[in-house]
């Protein structure tokens, strides 16, 4: 068959001003019958596991190969391409194509214009340094340190004091949250997890062995990786656990009333929204300086374009019920973070005041099993994201599964129910000071609780067999119950580490290693992103897969994103953490308890 992916040498091809490259997406076509086309398109009907072979996309530098059609950029089209890709996969394959769309770049394309934009970014780059100069020259020399609102600005921004809070390993003053070390090193482990994943997108945009890929969907255990999407319903465990339990502990003998639904939503707002409006700037804007490249056009070119186009989505935190959405593709959690925080809000006042905690809970519970269901039979989806090949090399832009259940926030309401579950359930046995020792015989529970869950992620190897789809009815029950189980597992996880019940998950968790990587853990999601984009772009040949080189991308987009983090944590979160702190603290003091993702004073996060 031939290559679906192809790549002339780029720098090479543009060493004159009429040289000219140009990136294809075609159609394998024939004229007559064909057994190979036969073969290939009945190979790639199981686009569980293989891609598509009849959809190629190839990087050509048209000026050295296809002189014969083509002698500068303004004679290409169509059907010169198609000409000039004929003649070989003829003379080799007895094939002709079908130019879908291309695009083209010259060296004129490199000088890429400063705009408007791109000034007003440089603007406030600017302000933002200035402001961490200026409060850290005056956290070094003021020495009264008074507390009027422009020392309290300023000193939110001193590097001095947000650098002391990063790299602190003062134990919280609360010994409850003492036992909330765990989730440290949780989300440490989660928050890697998540980049193993999306590691796994430049292999599906420019491998060069794609059959070596392939072969990866027959092993049971490579599906540790391709189902681990399921985990990150442990994210919403925890944001649904620490907004319950910290509201009970901060509103022990007060009444919750209505007003703190906005506050609590404007709050997490003004903590959550500074880094992310600053990463989708830069996105938006001097991200195209990276360009252009081979593969430009499927890597920075969609996501600056998207961003551009519909960053105001990403801003209300609508973005994951846009079906095509490319900006920042891994912020559809942040989306629905903060629309399960308005939800549970209300939900915390109602329960605060009625006092009906189990049956609306349970109530809850399964109508979000419910509305996954469903969603699931009314549009007949897959019941968790399939990691298609075609569909990941094209950013699961078009893939309904991705797009109408997995990153939509009803579709993982039921999760969040669970964790606040947890929340309640957590502070009510502190609460009676419940002796944990009369339950250690729980423990052998509590240790399969690991296995349960690697179980629970291979389970989705079903749907990526090369057969029919399953029944609807399978797959309507795998919808329900798949995310609702890992969340419970999760749930289980967490609970047994809090109240100490074993030392094996617990002492590795709670592993001081983990506590300052942890405070770094929403900054590192919101960058990691940008750098695999950044990889795939830089490519100007392909890419050869082996497990080993996806082990060995995956750590240095870490390092890479941990050391990015650092200056954004300190130049904007911690800033903005601390000016929404104070601009809280006054007016009642419990309205710090309801947090964004990360509470760098008790070393704990959502994320």
């Amino acid at each position: 068959m031939p290559p679906i992916y192809k790549l002339d040498d780029y720098d090479s091809c543009l060493q004159k001003p009429s040289d000219v490259f140009c990136l294809l997406h075609f159609t394998l076509v024939s004229d007559e019958p064909s057994e190979l086309l036969q073969i290939i398109e009945e190979y790639s009907e199981f686009k569980q596991s293989h891609f598509n072979h009849t959809k190629l996309r190839y990087g050509v530098c048209v000026t050295k190969n296809c002189q014969r059609y083509i002698y500068n950029k303004t004679s290409v089209s169509d059907e010169t391409l198609e000409g000039c890709l004929n003649q070989s996969f003829w003379e080799e394959y007895q094939l002709r194509t079908k130019i879908e769309h291309y695009s083209c770049s010259s060296l004129s394309d490199n000088d890429v214009e400063i705009d408007f934009a791109d000034i007003i970014t440089g603007f406030i780059v600017l302000v933002l340094i200035l402001l961490n100069v200026c409060g850290s020259l005056y956290d070094i020399y003021d020495t009264n340190k008074n507390e009027g609102m422009l020392a309290c600005f300023l000193l939110s921004f001193s590097i001095k004091r947000n650098w002391k809070m990063l790299t602190s390993t003062k134990r919280p003053l609360d010994p409850r949250l003492q036992r909330l070390k765990s989730l440290n090193g949780l989300r440490c482990i989660l928050a890697y997890g998540v980049i193993v994943t999306h590691c796994i997108i430049p292999y599906l945009v420019a491998a060069e062995n794609v059959h070596d890929y392939e072969l990866l969907y027959s092993d049971i255990w490579k599906h540790m990786l391709f189902n681990s999407s399921l985990m990150m319903q442990t994210f919403i465990v925890i944001s649904g656990f620490f907004m319950a339990y910290k509201i009970e502990i901060s509103f022990k003998n007060q009444q919750l009333n209505w007003s703190m639904v906005p506050k609590g939503i404007i709050i997490r707002y003004l903590r959550l929204t500074p880094a992310y409006a600053f990463i989708i700037l830069l996105t938006a804007t001097w991200f195209k300086f990276l360009g252009p490249a081979p593969l430009w056009e499927v890597t920075g070119k969609i996501m600056i374009s998207d961003c551009r186009r519909r960053w105001w989505l990403n801003l209300i935190y609508m973005n994951n019920y846009v079906y095509d959405s490319q900006c920042l593709l891994h912020s559809w959690y942040l989306a629905v973070d903060m629309q399960m925080l308005c939800l549970g809000l209300v939900l915390c006042v109602l329960l605060k005041t009625y006092r009906l905690k189990r049956k609306i809970l349970t109530s809850l519970f399964l109508i979000g099993i419910t509305m996954a269901a469903v969603h699931t039979y009314i549009r007949d989806l897959y019941p968790i994201m399939i990691i298609w090949p075609s569909e990941g090399s094209l950013y699961f832009k078009t893939d309904p599964t991705f797009n109408e259940i997995y990153k939509m926030g009803h579709a993982n309401f039921a999760s969040y129910i669970i964790g606040i579950s947890l929340g309640y359930f957590v502070y009510k046995w502190q609460s009676k000071e419940i002796n944990i020792k009369k339950y250690s015989n729980y423990r052998y529970i509590h240790w399969i609780v690991g296995p349960l869950i690697i179980a629970s992620i291979m389970s989705g190897a079903v749907f990526y067999r090369q057969a029919e789809k399953e029944p609807l009815y399978l797959r309507v029950i795998y919808a329900s119950l798949a995310k609702p189980t890992m969340a419970i597992l999760s749930a289980i996880l967490i609970a047994g580490m809090i109240f100490k019940l074993e030392s094996v998950y617990r002492i590795f968790f709670e592993s001081n290693i983990w506590l300052i990587p942890s405070k770094l853990t929403y900054s590192v999601y919101l960058v990691h992103y940008m750098y695999v984009i950044i990889y795939i772009n830089q490519q100007t040949s392909l890419i050869y897969f082996t497990m080993f080189n996806s082990i060995v991308l995956s750590v240095c987009i870490t390092l890479v994103s941990l050391v990015t983090a650092v200056p954004l944590f300190l130049f904007v979160e911690a800033p903005f953490t601390e000016l929404t702190k104070n601009l809280v603290k006054k007016p009642r003091k419990n309205v710090m308890i309801i947090k964004a993702h990360n509470d760098n004073e008790n070393h704990i996060s959502t994320l």
